[in-house]
């Protein structure tokens, strides 16, 4: 499945029960890490069809949001301006060569998006480089140790998707891929430990799982969402909510 492909189905799975509740899920422990004062830059890495770019619009911050995909960015435009947000620019491009001046961001976010990027490393290097010094970087991703990517790998060995092509980590990985880009973590959280069933009231039934899972095997959610600064601006990394 290629990107225009995916443009065109991909907002579909968010009017499911389940991706309603996944995109509650991680929408708000990205919000959370974000927080951000009115008025605030952000790159928004891999930006697909905007959803999350006008979502950050919408709390006052000016986004700019970045892809290498026409369609996903087609899509992007007119969800813009059917809303008429005006502070979001979109451009198309790449993740490992950012068309962007040194320091020009208070954060770069990055929502399921550098899975699918060969070079990580020079993404992550990127990053650093268009953050100011006091910016951080927020993450959103896959985690390859969880039941859904299990799944979903299992789901490309019959037919193809787009996981074929993706690249994803642990957490153990993620802090050391971020280390070596010059970052270090401060926060991060595992998210979605429920399995995935399309029914609402069964993924209400078992918000008690989801709770334990985020306490106490968060290395096992299959959403990473960590919140990291340069290293040299970092305080004492932790795993506790803001």
């Amino acid at each position: 499945m290629d990107f225009a492909t995916l443009a065109a189905q991909y907002d579909a799975w968010y009017a499911t029960p389940l991706g309603q509740w996944a995109d509650q899920v991680e929408t708000e422990a990205i919000m959370r890490m974000l927080a951000l004062p009115a008025g605030a830059e952000i790159l928004d890495l891999g930006v697909g069809t905007g959803r999350f770019a006008l979502m950050a619009a919408q709390r006052g911050w000016r986004v700019t949001g970045i892809d290498s995909s026409a369609a996903m960015l087609a899509v992007a435009q007119a969800r813009c301006a059917a809303h008429a947000a005006q502070s979001i620019d979109l451009v198309r491009g790449q993740a490992i060569a950012l068309p962007f001046t040194a320091a020009r961001f208070d954060a770069v976010l990055g929502l399921t998006a550098l899975c699918f990027i060969p070079d990580l490393s020079a993404a992550l290097r990127e990053a650093r480089r268009v953050l100011r010094p006091a910016g951080r970087l927020v993450l959103g991703e896959l985690n390859r140790h969880s039941l859904w990517m299990s799944l979903r790998r299992l789901e490309g060995m019959f037919r193809p998707t787009i996981f074929r092509t993706a690249r994803t980590h642990t957490i153990t990985e993620w802090h050391a891929l971020l280390r070596e880009a010059g970052f270090t973590v401060q926060h991060w959280e595992g998210l979605l430990h429920l399995p995935p069933i399309n029914s609402a009231g069964v993924l209400r039934s078992l918000e008690p799982m989801e709770r334990a899972g985020r306490r106490w095997t968060p290395a096992y959610g299959a959403f990473l969402a960590l919140a990291a600064t340069p290293t040299g601006n970092d305080a004492r990394e932790t795993r506790e909510a803001y």
